[in-house]
């Protein structure tokens, strides 16, 4: 078969891997787990795979190089649809969730007596701090350094080594 590519995705893989997915004149199939040998733009050749009740990629020839650059998106940025727009709904609500968590356990190690205690509105503001970090992490907008500094920012010194 013969198709345009459209679109390239990447997905990370829970084992430290990617999962490739191309838009083949305008239907999406899994290439698997090696980036593929062509680029948006790129006229291919291409045989399916039939694995259960999923079509995937098997071999890719390139017939004409695109003019185009290769244009690779993440999936996980919320660019692609519908679907990562439902993944970022999921991992913000689960940020939030674990930032009342780390907000609370840090409020119960404070002395009110010498501190006042934040007014609602303040501990809202605070936790969503710390959730809008939690997420940006999740969903690999920051890297563990700038989430570190980010945190280091927050509780107002330097990280400690």
């Amino acid at each position: 078969m013969q198709a345009y590519v459209e679109e390239i995705t990447v997905k990370p893989t829970s084992t430290g891997g990617n999962n490739y997915r191309m838009k083949l004149d305008g239907k999406w199939l899994s290439a698997g787990f090696a980036k593929p040998a062509c680029n948006v733009g790129d006229q291919i050749e291409y045989t399916t795979v039939q694995k259960g009740q999923y079509t995937n990629l098997g071999s890719i020839h390139v017939l004409q190089a695109g003019a185009a650059p290769p244009v690779v998106t993440s999936a996980h940025t919320g660019a692609s649809g519908p679907s990562g727009s439902r993944e970022r709904s999921i991992v913000r609500q689960n940020s939030v969730t674990n930032a009342v968590a780390v907000y609370n356990s840090y409020l119960a190690t404070k002395n009110f007596e010498v501190m006042p205690s934040p007014s609602p509105v303040e501990r809202a503001q605070e936790i969503l701090v710390v959730a809008r970090i939690f997420e940006m992490y999740s969903m690999q907008d920051m890297d563990v350094t700038a989430l570190n500094e980010k945190l280091a920012a927050l509780l107002g010194g330097t990280e400690e080594e």
